[in-house]
Parts: structure tokens; C-alpha cells; sequence
């Protein structure tokens, strides 16, 4: 624990730089901190209160003080100062956690720190795609805040809770932090969350998608149970289906609904478009300007030159029309940057080539939440399509994504591609569910999930209600179900449960 008393009664500003810079760290504070030509400059400017012609023990109380103001509660530099030089010399020590320190039991909630990191993660994602820097402290240069208030408050939670436990402060960084939710909580995090009952092992940011911080389902979950945010609007995957939404809503409501299945089935079916596969899209009368618009903006974008091999062509997977990339540099180790046609398929197999100068690859949030998903989506309607008593009666995203799959107004179809069951139960307990506009709701796991003890899992987890209403089987049962019960015709009745 820090001494404070070891801190100097005076010092120079090489000293006072070189004890905020010791202390910091202990105290679990991170980001920029102050080198001697700052520390004067604040003195100039009477940010610090001023005692002599030296800098004081309260001077640096003031500094450590104000930099865990700035990082726990987003405060300016000038209200952080303000309100350092109003406390007390004990307080200024109980605000940094050095004087009467309380028993971890009484520090930052857990769960309430959990769930302001989620809230962190997504709204900083959010926030990238509008030109944030991670990590950048001064938002004049992007017009965007940079780290969202609640990432900030919970990087500090953080702090406390390792310091607490006597542990070096590993939440200080947050290019570092974020990192570290690559990975299960309770391979990082401080034992008060690493130990949470059905979260020891949620990875927050999606390992799969490295170019990219992206929330992973169960992060978009927790966010959601935060205070305040259970209708959160940059949920990244709501935030989705409102923007194109949004882009069709001129159109009568049948067209609109044709739209948007129309968009929803390209981005599917085209995650590496050429600029030819987009141009029809846009001479297509059935789609207005304002999609075309959508797609550019906030769905594509061109290749990369890094992911050619030779600068002039990309290679395009034979399984799901994604791109296929080196692995660590390594085109020897070439795959699919798909996660789930990775798992499925680990060797690459080329369906073209395609000129880099016109090619178009879609966004990592994009592929997480719409592609990846709509790979086993597309696999049953695709294959009750062909079904002659069913070719007429299936649709896909019907009623603008009532659900994933309908036949007829029966049978409706929700896939679910969650690595965690548990987190999967949450989100169906808490959600209006729209499949439940059917007489027979369907979820399907996706292929690369189902297990047994994933279905025992998810079914132990859900309310009543929703264990009672929904039918889980897998993927493929649901093909075999949806053929075996509705594929004798329009008059052909409902199951009995």
C-alpha cells in the first residue's frame, strides 16, 4: 500500500514529476501524465494551490488527485482542479484511496463496474465509427469524445478493485484493457469479477475481429441490464437495424418490407462485393437512393491493400463469398476472415479473384451481427426453398426482420449464434421477442454452437414462459422439422406440442 508519508513537503518540479509519475501507478491511475514543463505550466496558470516558491506534499496530492478525478468521473482539467484545491489534505487522501482505505467488500460494486465496462466497450465502438481515436485524450482533434465517461468510470473501478487486492493495476491502459476482454474475465480481471456467478467466463470485446474493438454478444447484453441503459440506442446491432430502417421509411410499408429483406439478403449473400455487385444494386428500382447511401456509408468499405497478396487482387472464399486473408501475415496460413466459416471451413477454398480497386468488404460489426448468423439463416431458407410445397410460403426477414426465417404466418424461425448460453438466456428473457407472432416459434442454434449441454444450459436459464413457447433444436433439426411439418402444402396443420 502507499506511504504517503514518503511523499516530499517540498520539491522541485524535476521531483514533483518524477513522485506523481512513482505514484500513479499504485494508485490506479492511468493516462498522460504531467513532465515538468506541465507541472509549471499549471503552476502559472494556479491550477494547483500555491504555497512558496516550491512545489508541495499537497501540490502532488492536487495533481494525483485531479487526474483520478478526470479518469473516474470525465471531469475537465479546470473542474478537476477546482475541486482537488477545495479538499482538505485527508480528503484529497480518501479520494485517492490512501487514507482509512475500506475493505474491498466496500468498494466498487462488481457488478456494477461489469456493466459500466460493457456499457464502455459499446459506446466506444460506436464512437470509433465516427472518427474517435482509442486511447486520444483530447477530443478537438476528431469532434468526437474520444473514450466514452462510462469506460473512464470503469477502467478506475478497475483500479480500485486490483488495488484493493494488492494487485499491479492492469486497467489503466485502455488499448491494453481492451485487449485483455479478448479474453474471459476470470483470466484477468480482479477476483470481485473474475468470481461473478454466470460471468467468470464472458469475453467482452469479440477475439475474432482483430482490426477492431467489437462487442461481443454477451458485452452488448450486460450493457443493456446497466442502469439507465436498458433501451441503450448505440447498442451496435440496434443501432443497425435503426440506420437502415431509417433509409427505407419513404417507401409504402409492403415495399419497405421488400426493401429491407432485399438489403438484408445482399449483405448476406455479398460480405466482399465488387463494385459491379453494388451497381446493379443501385439500378435496382426496388431500392431506394437513401439504402444504396446506407450501404456505402455504413456497411462497406474498400478493401484494404494489405489483404492483397500481390496489390492487385483479393481472393473471395468458395463457402460463404467473404475475403480470405493471410493469417499473421502468413498467406501460407491463408483463411477466411469470417469467424464461423473459419471454424467451419479452416482451410481456404478460392471462389474468384477480384480486382482490390473494386472491392468492397463488409464493416467487422457487420460481419459479427448480420453475415456470420445469416450464414445458417440463408442455409434454411435456401434449403426449404427448395421444397416444392414450400417454395411460395418461406420468406426471409419477413416484416423487416420480424424474424430470421417465416413460413407462412405458422412457423417462425430465430437464429441465435451466441458463444454463451447463458448470456443468450438473458437476452430472450428480456427481449419482445417478434417470432412470437407465430403459433409455432422456432430458435435455431447455429451449427458451430449446438452442443447438449448447450441446449441444457440455455434451457435451465429461461424464464418459464420462454421455455414453454419457443422450440430450441439446432440448425439442422430445424430444417427437418420445418420439411417434415409444413412441407405437404398450405392446408397442411400445426403440430400439437
Amino acid at each position: 500500500m502507499l506511504d504517503h508519508n514518503q511523499i516530499p513537503d517540498q520539491c522541485d518540479a524535476e521531483q514533483a514529476a518524477s513522485t506523481v509519475a512513482a505514484l500513479a501507478p499504485m494508485l490506479g491511475i492511468g493516462g498522460d501524465l504531467p513532465d515538468v514543463r506541465t507541472l509549471r505550466l499549471w503552476r502559472t496558470k494556479r491550477l494547483m494551490t500555491i504555497d512558496g516558491r516550491h512545489f508541495t506534499r499537497r501540490n502532488i496530492l492536487e495533481v494525483l488527485a485531479w487526474r483520478k478525478l478526470q479518469q473516474r468521473d470525465g471531469l475537465s482539467q479546470q473542474a478537476a482542479a477546482q475541486r482537488a484545491r477545495s479538499l482538505d489534505e485527508t480528503r484529497l487522501l480518501l479520494l485517492l484511496g490512501t487514507g482509512n482505505l475500506p475493505p474491498p467488500s466496500t468498494g466498487p460494486d462488481p457488478l456494477i463496474t461489469l456493466q459500466l465496462l460493457a456499457s464502455g466497450i459499446v459506446t466506444l465502438y460506436s464512437r470509433v465509427g465516427k472518427g474517435a481515436i482509442v486511447g486520444h485524450t483530447d477530443q478537438h482533434v476528431t469532434g468526437v469524445e474520444n473514450t466514452p465517461v462510462t469506460l473512464r468510470q470503469a477502467m478506475a473501478c478497475l483500479g480500485h478493485l486490483y488495488f484493493a487486492e494488492e494487485r499491479q493495476d492492469q486497467a489503466s491502459s485502455v488499448h491494453q484493457l481492451l485487449n485483455m476482454c479478448k479474453r474471459p474475465l476470470n483470466e484477468w480481471a480482479p477476483q470481485a469479477l473474475a468470481t461473478l456467478e454466470e460471468y467468470s467466463g464472458v469475453v467482452l470485446v469479440d477475439p475474432d475481429y482483430l482490426d477492431a474493438p467489437v462487442p461481443s454478444e454477451a458485452c452488448e447484453t450486460i450493457a443493456e441490464t446497466a442502469a439507465g441503459t436498458r433501451h441503450m440506442s448505440d447498442l451496435i446491432e440496434r443501432q443497425l437495424h435503426e440506420q437502415l430502417r431509417e433509409a427505407i421509411k419513404q417507401l409504402g410499408e409492403a415495399d419497405a418490407e421488400c426493401a429491407y429483406t432485399r438489403i438484408r439478403e445482399f449483405i448476406a449473400r455479398h460480405p466482399l462485393a465488387s463494385a459491379g455487385e453494388l451497381g446493379d444494386l443501385h439500378h435496382d428500382d426496388d431500392v431506394p437512393y437513401a439504402a444504396i447511401t446506407f450501404l456505402y456509408e455504413h456497411v462497406y468499405t474498400p478493401v484494404h491493400a494489405w489483404d492483397s497478396r500481390d496489390g492487385r487482387e483479393v481472393y473471395q472464399c468458395k463457402h460463404c463469398s467473404c475475403l480470405i486473408v493471410a493469417q499473421q501475415g502468413d498467406w501460407g496460413k491463408a483463411a477466411c476472415c469470417l469467424a464461423g466459416c473459419r471454424e467451419e471451413h479452416p482451410t481456404a477454398e478460392i471462389r474468384q479473384r477480384l480486382p482490390l480497386a473494386e472491392s468492397y468488404i463488409a464493416r467487422p460489426e457487420i460481419l459479427k451481427f448480420w453475415v456470420d448468423p445469416a450464414r445458417d439463416e440463408l442455409r434454411i431458407y435456401d434449403a426449404l426453398r427448395k421444397v416444392p410445397g414450400l417454395r411460395e410460403r418461406v420468406r426471409l426477414y419477413p416484416h423487416a426482420d420480424r424474424c430470421d426465417v417465416s413460413v407462412g404466418d405458422q412457423a417462425g424461425v430465430d437464429v441465435k449464434d451466441y458463444r454463451d448460453p447463458i448470456i443468450l438466456a438473458q437476452r430472450l428473457n428480456r427481449s419482445s421477442l417478434g417470432v412470437f407472432m407465430y403459433s409455432d416459434a422456432i430458435l435455431a442454434i447455429a451449427k458451430r454452437r449446438w452442443t447438449q449441454a448447450y441446449q441444457e444450459q440455455l434451457e435451465e436459464r429461461l424464464t418459464p414462459d420462454r421455455r414453454s413457447r419457443l422450440k430450441i433444436m439446432s440448425v439442422t433439426k430445424a430444417i427437418s422439422y420445418l420439411k417434415d411439418t409444413y412441407g405437404g402444402g398450405e392446408s397442411h396443420a400445426r403440430p400439437s406440442r
